[in-house]
Order: C-alpha cells, then sequence, then structure tokens
C-alpha cells in the first residue's frame, strides 16, 4: 500500500498485541463461563478510560499555533495548570516564626 514493508514497530505490535487479543482464551471463573456480551462491556469501559490521552493530544498538536516543529516543542513540554498559590492571594496572615514555636495544649 505504501510501496515499501512496514517498519519493526508495526511488525511487532501486529504480531504481539493484535495475535494475544484475537487468541485470548475465554474468561472463566471456576466452572462459570463469562458471556461475550460482558466481556465486551468490559472492554468498552477499560477503552473508554484511556481513550482521551490520544484525543487530547491530537486537538492540543492541531490547535496550536506555529509550525510542526514549534508545536511539537510546546506539546511535549508540561502544561502548568495550578496557580501558584501564596499567602497574598488567600487573604491569609503570615505566621512568624515566634508564633510556630509556642505550642498549645487543650
Amino acid at each position: 500500500m505504501l510501496g515499501q514493508a512496514p517498519g519493526l514497530f508495526w511488525r511487532v505490535c501486529w504480531v504481539a498485541i493484535m495475535s494475544s487479543l484475537l487468541k485470548a482464551p475465554p474468561l472463566t471463573l471456576f466452572d462459570y463461563k463469562y458471556p461475550d456480551w460482558s466481556i465486551t462491556v468490559g472492554y468498552i469501559i477499560g477503552f473508554s478510560s484511556f481513550m482521551w490521552i490520544p484525543i487530547y493530544m491530537v486537538y492540543k498538536l492541531v490547535w496550536t499555533p506555529g509550525s510542526l516543529k514549534q508545536r511539537l516543542a510546546v506539546c511535549l513540554r508540561p502544561e502548568r495548570t495550578i496557580p501558584d498559590i501564596h499567602a497574598d492571594s488567600l487573604n491569609m496572615a503570615t505566621v512568624s516564626q515566634k508564633d510556630m514555636n509556642t505550642s498549645v495544649c487543650l
């Protein structure tokens, strides 16, 4: 299709991962064999938890401005999502070292 053989990574994925999924033995617990629909529901629930990671990666790469090299540089850096928290911004009084050395026992 592409005019050349697939790389080593793709061959390993196709052989190791796909063959293990296709030849998986039926799921049983003691003598009970789980129905196929319940196994499918389990796969859907498992997939729904991590599918958002590659979706967000593609979204972030597409919507970040700049050339592909600049977008990759920005997207591979961790995002700063938590603001710096200082006592000033929370309207809290600072505690002096003298106050911290005294303890109150009840």
